[in-house]
């Protein structure tokens, strides 16, 4: 739906009386969604996101590894048309903007079982169980048998005793912490043997754990056409601070975020002047 949005958006912009500013090549107009049907419409709109994700700049970066999920064409063309094309979304304010989005999601979703409508929750009910639980901005929710957080400590504790199975319980569910224990042992960190499951790898197996994050370890920022190393950011942090098109400020300078590499702990952005800026 978001990427819908943004090439309505990106129509008003271009059509408005006043400074009309075109921000997408023409074969991107939403005009064309609006006359596609059928067949015809799912294969215009993967194109035209396809198309997009190999623009240059900013626009490149927002519709990257863009996906239609939206596979009815039926339900794609009540979207455009009557839920999206319905409003003129630049004229809104945020909180109206914010009501017919939500509007949007409960109603495409009512077409059937599966998409975006298994993971709406009415604003609502949010709302309700904020109120319940009254959350403050220190507060972090965690769970202890995440296996990125139970193997560091499951290691760190068969360095001090063998792990038994009388002592699974302790740490989670006992079956999920066998099966973790068995890939420990299959990673080479721990060994399996009769009196338990022992530590025998030589590095610190207290090194592994850490209490300041969810155990991804720190994340590079990295200035792509430098090379530059301009600061860090906890890995959770990064999922809502450093994603694929999101603003990075670091020292009074943009940059916009063009790639969230996990695997290699790295967050690269490049030296950027967006009109616009993002939020967690």
């Amino acid at each position: 739906l978001t990427y819908l949005l943004f090439l309505k958006m990106a129509h008003e912009r271009a059509t408005r009386p006043l400074k009309p500013e075109q921000v997408l090549p023409e074969q991107y107009s939403w005009q064309r969604l609006m006359d596609a049907r059928g067949q015809d419409l799912e294969a215009v709109y993967t194109g035209m996101l396809q198309g997009l994700s190999r623009e240059p700049g900013v626009v490149g970066t927002i519709f990257r590894k863009a996906q239609n999920r939206i596979q009815d064409p039926a339900k794609l063309r009540r979207i455009i048309v009557d839920l999206i094309g319905a409003q003129q979304w630049s004229q809104s304010g945020t909180d109206l903007n914010g009501d017919a989005y939500e509007a949007i999601l409960a109603r495409s979703a009512s077409d059937g079982s599966s998409g975006a409508g298994q993971y709406f929750t009415p604003r609502a009910l949010i709302e309700a169980i904020v109120d319940a639980v009254d959350p403050t901005v220190e507060d972090t929710v965690v769970d202890p048998e995440n296996p990125h957080l139970l193997g560091p400590q499951l290691c760190a504790a068969a360095a001090e005793l063998p792990i038994t199975p009388e002592a699974f319980g302790w740490f989670g569910e006992p079956e999920r912490v066998r099966a973790l224990l068995d890939v420990l042992v299959e990673q080479g960190l721990l060994r399996r043997r009769p009196a338990g499951w022992f530590w025998t790898h030589p590095e610190h197996a207290a090194g592994m754990v850490s209490l300041r994050d969810d155990g991804g370890g720190p994340m590079d920022i990295i200035d792509a056409e430098s090379g530059a190393l301009l600061g860090t950011m906890d890995s959770p942090q990064t999922h809502y601070q450093a994603h694929p098109g999101a603003v990075y400020v670091h020292q009074d300078r943009t940059y916009l975020v063009e790639e969230l590499d996990e695997d290699a702990h790295a967050v690269i952005v490049t030296r950027a002047w967006p009109d616009f800026t993002t939020q967690a």
